[in-house]
Order: C-alpha cells, then sequence, then structure tokens
C-alpha cells in the first residue's frame, strides 16, 4: 500500500494545491481514515487498496488531479460515513461532483435493479465520471481475475450475485462505455479484462474479431476465392459466406440481434440495407466464434467508428 501511495504522490501535470497539501495528497489521508477497518469481500486485504488502485490507474492513463481524486474517493459516499457535504467542503463542487456521478444512487435496491439503472446510465456521464466508472470496474475485474486464478470458480460465491449475472454486468459496462469519450487504452484494458474472464474464447484476440470490420458489409467473390487459398483465411471465408447467406434469407436471428443492438443503445438507418448486414456479419460471428448476443455487442460497440 505504501509503494502505491507513493505511485499517486508523483508531481502532476498541474501541481494543484490546497491549504498546503496536494490534493491527492488529501483524498488518499480522507479515504484511509473513510474506510478503515474495511475489508475487501472474504479476504484480509484492506479495502483502501481498491480506491487507491482507481486513482493510480486513472494517473496512469493521463486524467488529471481532480479525477485521480474522486477516484480515489469514489465509494466513500456508497460505503461510509462521509457526505456530498463533506467532499464539497474538502475538496470542492468538481470533485465532489465527479464521486456523486460514480456512486450508485440507493444501495437498499435489489442487486439488479441498482446495476441496471448503472448500465442504463453511463452513456449519459461526463468524460471523468465515465472514466471513474471504467478504472473501478477494471480494477473490480483485475482483482477477480487473480483470485479466480489462486482459487478457481469459488471465486463467485463472494457476490451477491453469480458469475452468469457478473457476465451480464461487466459486459453491459463495457458495451455502454464505448457510448462515452473514455481514454481510449483504459477502456481497451477493461475490455480486454473482460473478454479474459468471461469471453467464450478467453485467448480470442481482438486483432482477429476486429479485422471483420474492415469490411462490415461483405466482400467480393475474388476476395472470398484469395482468402480460399490462404491458411490464415479460410475462416474469414466462411464468415463471409455465411453473411451472405443469411442477408439472402433475411434470418430471423439477424433482427433478433438488431433488436438487442438498439435495446444497447445503437442506431440505426432505417433507410438502407447496412444494418441487416451488420446484423449478418454480428450472427456470423456468434456462430463461428460461439458467442453469445452480450459478446458480440461488445465487440461491435468497440468497432463503431468503422460502421
Amino acid at each position: 500500500m505504501i509503494s502505491l501511495r507513493k505511485k499517486l504522490l508523483k508531481k502532476n501535470d498541474k501541481g494543484m494545491k490546497i491549504m498546503g497539501t496536494s490534493l491527492i495528497e488529501k483524498g488518499i489521508n480522507f479515504a484511509l481514515s473513510a474506510h478503515h477497518g474495511q475489508m475487501r469481500k472474504q479476504t484480509t486485504i484492506p479495502y483502501v487498496v481498491h480506491p487507491l488502485s482507481v486513482g493510480f490507474l486513472l494517473q496512469k492513463y493521463g486524467y488529471n488531479e481532480e479525477t485521480i481524486t474522486a477516484g480515489i474517493l469514489h465509494d466513500v459516499l456508497e460505503d461510509t460515513q462521509a457526505t456530498y457535504e463533506q467532499l464539497v467542503d474538502e475538496f470542492g463542487f468538481r470533485v465532489a461532483n465527479l464521486v456523486e456521478e460514480a456512486s450508485e444512487k440507493d444501495k437498499s435496491l435489489p442487486w439488479k435493479v441498482r446495476k441496471l439503472h448503472t448500465v442504463q446510465t453511463i452513456h449519459s456521464l461526463s468524460k471523468n465520471g465515465a472514466a471513474i466508472v471504467c478504472a473501478d470496474k477494471l480494477n473490480n475485474l483485475s482483482s477477480i481475475k487473480e483470485e479466480g486464478s489462486r482459487i478457481g470458480e469459488e471465486v463467485w460465491n463472494r457476490f451477491n450475485s453469480g458469475k452468469e449475472e457478473q457476465n451480464w454486468y461487466y459486459q453491459s459496462i463495457a458495451t455502454q462505455l464505448y457510448r462515452t469519450e473514455v481514454e481510449k487504452n483504459l477502456l481497451l484494458a477493461f475490455d480486454q479484462t473482460v473478454q479474459k474472464v468471461f469471453g467464450q474464447d478467453k485467448n480470442l484476440s481482438f486483432k482477429e474479431i476486429d479485422s471483420y470490420f474492415e469490411f462490415p458489409y461483405g466482400v467480393a467473390d475474388s476476395q472470398l476465392e484469395e482468402w480460399d487459398n490462404k491458411p490464415h483465411g479460410k475462416i474469414k471465408a466462411i464468415v463471409y459466406r455465411r453473411l451472405n447467406t443469411l442477408y439472402v434469407h433475411q434470418d430471423e436471428c439477424v433482427f433478433n440481434l438488431l433488436d438487442y443492438l438498439q435495446q444497447c443503445g445503437l442506431e440505426f438507418q432505417t433507410n438502407s440495407d447496412g444494418p441487416i448486414l451488420i446484423g449478418c456479419l454480428g450472427v456470423s460471428l456468434m456462430e463461428q466464434y460461439q458467442m453469445n448476443e452480450l459478446e458480440i455487442t461488445r465487440h461491435i460497440f468497440r468497432n463503431l467508428k468503422k460502421l
């Protein structure tokens, strides 16, 4: 914890000072006091390690001092006796508002209700508020991955909901974060961790999947023939031939996927075949790589700029 604290106290770009001490150091001290005595679920690890790690991630990916400080404090409204008014007094409105933005509003509600609200509102978060959410989820999931490598599937017993529900939650969070302005490399780090923990093929590279979105609307027959003659092109040829078949037959599964994508916030032009072809590509990839709707949706959102 000491080394992590030192990393967070390195000189920042704006060198902001409040009452003779750096804003980040003040945030660390506040978090240490507020989370005193708390432990991470079913471990002997002090809870404060998590918010400090979130702050470090935000610093690593170039966020400003106020955002880093808010990341360090992101759980104090949810999990301690600290109040919004205290944060305003100690850190100012901008930090306090970021902490509030990243906090669940009513922890008395059932788990699924709370998480669904989080998923549905991510796209409306500010740039820095979304970054705090992303860093928070990245650190949480990285910890789960690390513990899972040690104790296996038993790690999911620590949570109010099982692996299937956590799968839905983290994949949905990653998908919706692509609708925000989170720093690209931070979001990719989170998305890749989601893939390693929940992906049907945990070793499937983003490079392989993303290459299909270079040609989202299909390819010429001559390209298919060229791929047929290359060892690494045969699977691509299979995917695009299946896309063509799905398009010709207008399969119901394609429209089911398009409905799901719209429920997740993707908007389509209604006067072109483009959305149908994207749906055909999505279904073809689902079949070839044994993905579910959540997983292919995440990949589609990651490649939105190509569509």
